[in-house]
């Protein structure tokens, strides 16, 4: 055999065998990084299963109900940790908006930083107004009421601190559920 012939034999085996390791490589990474990262999970403890009690709870509602959400997307882990527990509530909102549209609408989302004309806008429509700081809050409007729940309301945060500035930044206890119940039972209570 030449020694071309034996060069392509053994790119034959390699090649292959090189792909799966980088495959493997790159599973390993993922692996690492996102070992420890938060996510939301629908699937665990089902969370998105609307329950009787939960249609019971809409049906309540003696009418139209909005939801408007502002989003200030920082860059501080902070920030992160905030924006997915309310962009958690507004797929939960949505769940139960699809229950009966005509007493919950469908949350309005508004990203403060980059739509700052279309927040303006919807602080002057709303009656009682919103203020420039309500952001990183869920309102709900209702017979010109407002229920407004924080996202610290919503979930327990640890984050790193001068003392343990090693320390992960997490989302210890998630009670989006609990808290929009809540807010909703204030609604028909009130």
């Amino acid at each position: 055999m030449s020694v071309l012939t034996e060069r392509k034999n053994r790119a034959r085996k390699h090649v292959p065998l090189q792909i799966i390791l980088a495959l493997w490589c790159v599973f390993v990474a993922n692996a690492w990084i996102f070992h420890s990262s938060v996510r939301s999970d629908w699937t665990s403890d089902g969370l998105l299963t609307v329950t009787e009690s939960d249609r019971e709870l809409i049906a309540a509602l003696t009418g139209s109900v909005e939801v408007v959400i502002p989003l200030n997307l920082g860059p501080e882990i902070e920030d992160t940790l905030k924006t997915r527990v309310l962009l958690k509530s507004a797929r939960w909102l949505e769940e139960l908006s699809q229950v009966t549209p005509n007493r919950l609408q469908r949350p309005i989302l508004i990203r403060v930083n980059q739509e700052g004309e279309k927040w303006a806008a919807e602080r002057a429509r709303r009656v009682p107004a919103l203020e420039e700081t309500d952001v990183d809050r869920i309102h709900f409007f209702h017979d010109g009421r407002r229920v407004s729940l924080s996202a610290e309301e919503l979930a327990d945060f640890r984050f790193p601190s001068a003392l343990e500035p090693e320390g992960v930044a997490e989302i210890l206890v998630d009670r989006t559920r609990e808290g929009i119940e809540s807010a909703l039972r204030r609604l028909i209570r009130e």
